[in-house]
């Protein structure tokens, strides 16, 4: 027993939950009505009970973890697995928190990571009793999830889906719709955020094509949806995800956070809103027309266009090519160690020009050949024998003039290379 908490199992005439700190001993309980089992001091318990304390209102509670007022239930590296409770809501203003475990008001339950839910069931006979948060904090490391419940394909789910949908709820700082990153790799969905390396979700045996968020009234967030993101109290209609057939032309919603699919896809976006495409697997076409956009190529060689705007683009692993677009904004190029070689046109050198990150990349090797400058992979050293010839990571194509001293200008906050020159 962890203090404030109680696991036992309880029933329509069964045997009661076991005491915890706020419950004696439960006895027989006869089940029904409020539960009106009160707790003594001596730990046992008087009238009717299924579990000390309050009932949990109508039949007892089985397989169940019970937190107190004001306490905290904190959890690491544990397996729930094929736990089921029916009944109320747990006891007097108790709240459902997933399948079989919940939480009185006031209280509070924490993980810390490596937590595995599976096949866990919560039924209280209203319209949310299935719905399943998974909360999840910034820095809780790698949290596996399975058999979670996703909305599925479509905008319009079944009564059903409506009741058995489940949700992952971030806290922290960047664990934002825009940031989000969606990773299938092989049969698991890979939940992270974009500049985030202490926090991600693995959904086993789950498609990204059933992940969603929806415009639809429901469950306990005000809407349908998978994912309630951080500062949010109500889920937002802010991210899309094209099922895994889908070869449309465009994106649904303005200013979405949108995935595409493992398709060749050519896909744009909406002039004046700030959209988010991942491009996701195949060898797509993106374009972002006017706005501010987020653009990610994911796998395989891609083309994409920022158009105007403030853009902030990835081309992610193959091969890829970035237009900028021919205006004065301020676009921000992205990199990635192990992301494949990219041509970048119409960037802008000097101050108040575009801006290049290159992440997890300690030097980079400039060489100037004609009219572009190629950004090689480098040892470290400058001017030596191999000097620019190892790894060509990205051409920007059409510009020359950088030195040790200007090259400064052009680079993000964000970036972790030092670069060379010959």
């Amino acid at each position: 027993m962890l203090g404030g908490v109680t696991t036992g199992v309880g029933g329509v005439g069964g045997l009661g939950g076991a005491g915890g700190t706020f419950a004696g001993a439960g006895g027989f309980g006869v089940g029904g009505g409020d539960g009106s089992s009160t707790a003594t001091r001596d730990g046992q318990s008087r009238s009717n009970g299924g579990f000390g304390g309050q009932g949990g209102g109508g039949a007892g509670l089985g397989g169940a973890v019970f937190v107190s007022d004001s306490a905290t239930f904190t959890v690491s590296n544990s397996l729930f697995s094929s736990n089921a409770a029916t009944g109320g809501t747990g006891f007097r203003n108790g709240q459902g928190r997933g399948g079989g475990i919940f939480v009185r008001s006031g209280g509070r339950l924490q993980d810390l990571g490596g937590v595995v839910f599976t096949n866990n069931q919560a039924s209280t006979g209203n319209a949310n009793s299935n719905v399943y948060p998974v909360k999840v904090n910034r820095g809780d490391g790698i949290i596996e999830v399975e058999d979670f419940q996703g909305v599925g394909r479509g905008s319009n789910p079944s009564p059903e889906v409506k009741q058995t949908f489940d949700e992952l709820i971030f806290t922290g700082a960047d664990l934002v719709a825009k940031n989000l990153l969606l990773t299938q790799t092989g049969d698991d969905l890979v939940v992270s955020f974009e500049g985030v390396d202490d926090t991600q979700v693995v959904l086993k045996d789950f498609a990204l094509e059933n992940l969603d968020n929806l415009a639809v009234p429901g469950g306990q967030h005000g809407q349908v949806g998978n994912i309630l993101f951080d500062g949010d109290t109500t889920l937002q209609n802010s991210i899309d995800v094209f099922d895994a057939d889908s070869n449309q032309n465009r994106i649904w919603n303005r200013n979405t956070v949108t995935f595409l699919n493992d398709l060749d896809n050519n896909v744009r976006g909406f002039n004046n809103f700030d959209d988010v495409i991942n491009a996701q697997g195949g060898d797509d076409i993106i374009r972002g027309l006017s706005g501010d956009d987020v653009l990610r190529g994911g796998e395989g060689d891609d083309i994409l266009y920022a158009g105007t705007g403030a853009d902030f683009l990835v081309g992610n692993t193959g091969n890829d090519t970035l237009y900028l677009g021919r205006d004065r904004d301020v676009d921000t190029i992205v990199y990635h160690d192990g992301d494949g070689a990219d041509i970048i046109h119409q960037f802008n050198r000097g101050a108040g020009g575009d801006r290049l990150q290159f992440e997890s990349i300690e030097a980079i090797d400039i060489v100037v050949n004609g009219s572009s400058t190629f950004l090689h992979l480098s040892d470290g050293i400058a001017d030596n024998s191999g000097f620019g010839s190892r790894q060509l990571l990205a051409e920007l194509r059409g510009v020359t003039g950088f030195t040790a001293d200007n090259i400064g200008l052009n680079l993000a906050a964000g970036n972790t290379a030092q670069f060379l020159f010959a």
